[in-house]
């Protein structure tokens, strides 16, 4: 809305072509967004489904069923980090607004700026809560593998030590999360003056 509101008049000839090419990124991060809503929800529902198969007499049985689990799982994981690193795309597409967009939608930019923010956490905590599913075992592993041999930290007190540990990935798109919507918020407060 604040790019739409910020370009195709008079006012905003000046600023016309830049306003162009920052609305489809934001558009389509958009409709790419709403897509993995009904992504996240497919993918629970694959996982919920393999819990219910049953737990099989043979080996065959039950390597298919704990295969099928953690299929879901991976899913049920990597589609809230791809809405992190969707959003995470988008401040530099802010960025190159807070300069230019129409003043009276202040108050709008720094909404969509705190709800990007949050979708951020979401995704974070979406993965955690997946993650500490008991079947999610050589998930945690081995993400745990790589962070321990990456040294990476977690400077979030909210989420638990065991979260810290197996989710690298998490930590630093949360991290950009913090810095960008800070910066912007700060940029547009300078910009209202």
């Amino acid at each position: 809305m604040v790019g739409k509101l910020s370009y195709g008049k008079k006012a905003f000839e000046s600023t016309d072509s830049l306003m162009r090419t920052l609305i489809p990124p934001l558009h389509h991060t958009v409709e790419r967004l709403l897509a993995l809503a009904d992504e996240d929800t497919d993918a629970f529902t694959e996982y919920g489904l393999a819990v219910k198969l049953p737990e099989g007499t043979t080996e065959a049985e039950r390597a298919a069923r704990q295969a099928a689990m953690e299929s879901g799982l991976r899913k049920a994981i990597s589609v809230p980090l791809s809405l992190m690193e969707e959003v995470t795309k988008l401040w530099p597409v802010l960025e190159r607004l807070v300069p230019v967009y129409h003043r009276p939608t202040t108050s709008d930019l720094q909404v969509a700026v705190q709800c990007l923010r949050t979708a951020v956490y979401a995704g974070a905590y979406n993965v955690r809560i997946n993650l500490k599913l008991k079947e999610a075992v050589h998930l945690r592993e081995e993400v745990s593998e790589r962070c321990e041999a990456e040294k990476l930290t977690f400077p979030f007190t909210h989420f638990t030590t065991s979260f810290v540990q197996i989710a690298p990935k998490v930590e630093a798109l949360i991290r950009v999360a913090e810095e960008q919507s800070a910066k912007l918020l700060s940029s547009i407060e300078e910009a209202d003056v």
